[in-house]
């Protein structure tokens, strides 16, 4: 992280980096792209983080600013994760089995989040 902060602020290149740590994403971002779930993923929600550089960890920690960003982020992936339920095709459902195919794919993906 340190690395990149240098980088950018030596070079001010656009830099996309891709990343599930909310802490990561708040301190080296001046846009968060929150994406939605899945296989068929799309953008969710885009995040303008408006905090002053050079940025210190150590201090971000305390900037309020800093928490709601992080705030926010934290309930966008709650959110989309509550829609997300585990789908089981060998659920029964009202006394008879439902019969449904899931991709592997969509297993896989249920199964990370379970």
């Amino acid at each position: 992280q340190d690395s990149v902060m240098e980088i950018h602020a030596e070079l001010g290149n656009t830099v996309i980096m891709i990343t599930h740590d909310v802490d990561e994403a708040v301190l080296l971002s001046d846009r968060i792209v929150m994406m939605t779930n899945g296989p068929a993923a799309t953008v969710g929600e885009i995040l303008h983080i408006d905090l002053p550089r050079p940025r210190d960890r150590i201090a971000m920690a305390d900037n309020a600013l800093y928490n709601k960003y992080r705030h926010q982020v934290l309930q966008f992936l709650y959110e989309k994760q509550r829609k997300v339920e585990p789908v089981n095709p060998r659920k029964s459902i009202g006394g008879t089995k439902a019969n449904a195919e899931v991709s592997p794919e969509i297993n896989a993906e249920v199964k990370k989040q379970a």
